[in-house]
């Protein structure tokens, strides 16, 4: 049977990394518990203090797009509102009261038609001499 055995190379190797990291960090290893305890309290805070932050900022945020969806909201009844005024004003009685009113318009009551000597193929040929013709 055959027994396995570590060799020599193998057990120094993490001793001499210890040794090396502790000369190339020689105050965390001289420092006492309640040192390392301290930065670690420290690094704890920071990290909720960040955190905190960001919660804050995204609350925010999140206040700015609700105002931004109330003033979106407000802009879309305006624009309804308008659309509404401008359909009511294109409305013919709207005109006709309009032009009675305003412009002293009246009805017409007496029809006058006037024959126009100009017979239908001149006028076609008129629009395509002046390129309005189909």
């Amino acid at each position: 049977m055959a027994v396995l055995t570590r060799t020599p190379k193998f057990q120094s190797s993490p001793i001499r990394a210890a040794r090396t990291q502790r000369e190339r960090f020689p105050w965390y290893f001289e420092m006492s518990s309640a040192t390392l305890f301290m930065v670690g309290v420290t690094l704890l805070s920071l990290t909720c203090l960040l955190y905190l932050l960001q919660t804050s900022r995204v609350a925010v945020l999140g206040y700015e797009i609700q105002q931004v969806q109330i003033q979106q909201a407000a802009a879309n009844r305006e624009a309804e509102n308008l659309m509404y005024e401008r359909d009511n004003l294109e409305s013919l009685p709207t005109i006709e009261k309009y032009a009675r009113l305003r412009l002293k318009m009246r009805r017409v009551e007496e029809y006058t038609y006037v024959r126009v000597p100009v017979q239908p193929a001149e006028l076609r040929a008129s629009d395509v001499a002046r390129g309005e013709g189909r």
